[in-house]
Parts: structure tokens; C-alpha cells; sequence
């Protein structure tokens, strides 16, 4: 055998060993089917999702973060046709609101002219003027006509509030007076005066002998410098000019009272005849003048 036939048999023998010992090595398949799964997933790099956790609280219920240019801002509160509501702000208008809070729970129990404080962004300078407020504070319960009745009527003409008649008011010595609700006593039934005409009942008068009520010709009589009453039926009823104040009879000027009398007597005003006579206590500013050294007044009724 020659030396080219013998190298030829060592090269085939060395391949045919070699392929033999590659297939000994290769791993039998498993029968088994988990242990495929198995294989396809020992990577560790790669965890499973986990479970979704809890359902997070509603953003709606969280209370808003107030930014550090918000400030307090004291007012009357009104329903709005557009935004959440209008704060007419003391001294300053009608600002339209959104409020950021998620807990309404305060905002959906004010009424028409309740005194309120809020803690309100910055107020773009529109009119309305617009803002955002972050929380509210009822002060106490009010009325409708505790607003400036000019800022309800041209609210109502923008269609900002809904259209409701404006207080009985007229307009008389160069003034005008506004409806209380309550009833007057006049000591005189000399008439002062009498309407010269009628406007409708949105609108504010502004011309003497102008009224927003009643009929032309009926008269009014006056009772203070700022107090008038005018017939109605078979009583009187009273209406007072802007810084006038009345209680049990006797006028004031709202100047002369301090802030808190003037809170309390609206309040007391604002309750029926039954809950009036339930209070105990009466601010001296309200007392008579010969009550010298008394800072305030008990009566014999239980407090409310």
C-alpha cells in the first residue's frame, strides 16, 4: 500500500470519529413538555409583570396644590352659567372661578350671596375678571341682594347668572333704596313722595321716582336719612339706602358698627321671625345709647 493510500484512510478514520463523538455530546430532547417551557425562560434578565397593585385614589378627590402667588380673597358667592362660580370680591368685582379642589363639598352646599373666603390664584383683569380658586370657606349664610345690584344686572345682561328679578328697589333723593323683605312702622302716613314710573323688574333704577316694582303712583314715606317704607297691601315694608342698617326699629350707619356687628346683624336678619326671638345675645353696638358700660345685652330668650 502506497504512502498516499495510507493517508487517506487516517483522514476518513479521525472524521468519522469525530462525528460520532458530537453526536454523544448533543442533549437528548425531553419528553417532557414543561421542560421546553423551562428552557425558554431561565433567562433572569427578564422578570414577569407584576400584578397590577390597588387602584389609585381618583385625582378628583385629592386636594389641589395652592401655588405660592394664591391669596385670600373674602366675597359673595354666585351660581354661574360658565365656570364653577363668581366671587365677587369685596371692594374689588365679579371674578368667575374654576375651582382646582377635587372635594366640592363646601362649594355645593353656598347659595346666592353667601359670605365666603377663598384662597384664589392670580385674576386676570377681564370683566368678569377670571381665576382660580383652591379652597373655600363658607363665613356665614347670605342673600342675593347683599350684591351690588348694578354687578347682578349686567352679570344677568352677559349671561353670566341666570335672569331672576332684582330686588323690589326704587330710586328717590337722588338714592336708591332696596327692599329688606321686612316690614317697616312708620310713626307719620304723610306720603314723601310717590313712583313716577315703572321699569322692569332685571333693571336697577336710577332716575327719581323710578321704581323696579309696584305701579305709578304709589308712595313712599321716609323714615330716616336712609330708611324709606312703602305700602304693601295692609302693612309697610322697609327699604334701606347702600350703609344704611336697621334692627328691631332703629337705623345705624353701617360706619359707625364694628365689622362683627355688622356679620351678626345680617345673620340675625337673615333668620325667621321664630329664630330671631331664640337669641341670647345682642352686640352693644346695636344697644341703646343709655346702656353706658354694657359691652352686650342678654335677653330672656334661650339660646339657639
Amino acid at each position: 500500500m502506497n504512502k498516499k493510500t495510507v493517508l487517506l484512510s487516517a483522514i476518513l478514520l479521525t472524521a468519522a470519529l469525530s462525528a460520532c463523538s458530537s453526536r454523544q455530546a448533543s442533549p437528548k430532547p425531553s419528553e417532557d413538555p414543561k421542560a421546553t417551557v423551562e428552557l425558554m425562560t431561565t433567562d433572569s434578565s427578564k422578570e414577569a409583570p407584576s400584578a397590577p397593585g390597588p387602584a389609585e385614589e381618583s385625582s378628583s378627590s385629592i386636594p389641589a396644590e395652592v401655588p405660592s402667588d394664591a391669596s385670600d380673597r373674602t366675597g359673595r358667592f354666585l351660581k354661574s352659567t360658565s365656570g364653577d362660580g363668581i366671587l365677587v370680591i369685596d371692594n374689588y368685582g365679579p371674578v368667575v372661578f374654576t375651582y382646582a379642589s377635587g372635594d366640592r363639598s363646601v362649594l355645593d352646599t353656598l347659595d346666592n350671596g353667601d359670605a365666603v373666603s377663598m384662597k384664589a390664584g392670580p385674576i386676570m383683569e377681564t370683566w368678569p375678571g377670571q381665576t382660580t380658586v383652591y379652597s373655600c370657606e363658607l363665613l356665614r349664610k347670605g342673600r342675593r341682594d347683599a350684591v351690588d345690584p348694578d354687578t347682578l344686572a349686567s352679570l344677568m345682561e352677559m349671561g353670566q347668572i341666570a335672569k331672576e328679578p332684582l330686588s323690589p328697589m326704587f330710586y328717590a333723593r337722588d338714592t336708591l333704596f332696596i327692599g329688606t323683605g321686612r316690614t317697616a312702622s312708620p310713626t307719620c302716613g304723610t306720603e314723601d313722595g310717590s313712583f313716577s314710573s315703572v321699569i322692569d323688574s332685571l333693571k336697577v333704577p336710577s332716575e327719581n321716582g323710578q321704581s323696579n316694582f309696584g305701579s305709578k303712583g304709589d308712595g313712599y314715606i321716609s323714615m330716616w336719612d336712609g330708611a324709606m317704607a312703602v305700602r304693601d297691601g295692609d302693612h309697610y315694608a322697609l327699604f334701606l339706602a347702600k350703609g344704611t342698617l336697621e334692627y328691631e326699629g332703629r337705623f345705624f350707619r353701617q360706619s359707625d358698627l364694628s365689622e362683627d356687628t355688622v356679620a351678626w346683624l345680617e345673620s340675625y336678619n337673615n333668620l325667621p321671625e321664630e329664630g330671631r326671638k331664640s337669641i341670647s345675645y345682642v352686640p352693644y353696638d346695636l344697644m341703646p345709647e343709655d346702656n353706658t358700660g354694657i359691652t352686650a345685652m342678654e335677653t330672656d330668650a334661650s339660646a339657639p
